[in-house]
């Protein structure tokens, strides 16, 4: 193999005939959640609420500082929260150009996406940053990090054994 293949965590395969018979394999690998992560957040989260440790209503800013004071969980995980999303940032879109190696932790990318306009506030507009703050915030809700939280609260109620949030992660401030 060559290139980014090598370093794949796992391989599926599947091949159809000229008759139409389909035969599959796959490795049983552990998968990384990632992009998909914002679910998986979002389910701990609302475990949390219906546990009775926060609330709906909670402002984020109490447990993570970086989250602009008035972000309240509904708001962040509605992306109703007015944060614009760091991703599509120049400032973070020109330094990732510059550095593509460099890694971003949740103070740079807070730092980035509070320069934009919060305007938007109220008013659906998809934000990372949002849900990267919500990590943070389950993550010191629960004095755990967030890979144990969501191992604890989602992963493995649902049997999903080879799934996990990489620890080297970035952490949140407290």
């Amino acid at each position: 193999m060559t290139g980014g293949l090598q370093a794949a965590p796992g391989v599926a395969v599947a091949v159809q005939d000229r008759d139409g018979h389909l035969a599959s394999a796959g490795a049983d690998t552990a998968q990384a959640v990632f992009s998909v992560t914002k679910m998986f957040v979002a389910a701990a989260v609302l475990q949390l609420v219906d546990a009775g440790r926060v609330a709906l209503d909670d402002d984020v800013s109490h447990r993570v500082p970086l989250a602009p004071p008035g972000s309240t969980v509904r708001d962040l995980l509605n992306h109703t929260s007015g944060l614009p999303d760091y991703a599509t940032a120049a400032p973070y879109l020109e330094a990732v150009d510059a550095r593509p190696s460099r890694p971003w932790g949740l103070e740079r990318i807070a730092a980035v996406a509070l320069e934009g306009d919060r305007s938007a506030r109220g008013v659906f507009r998809y934000s990372n940053l949002g849900y990267w703050l919500l990590g943070a915030f389950v993550q010191n809700t629960t004095d755990a990090p967030l890979e144990q939280t969501l191992a604890r609260l989602v992963f493995e109620p649902a049997g999903m054994a080879s799934t996990f949030y990489p620890a080297a992660a970035p952490s949140a401030p407290r």
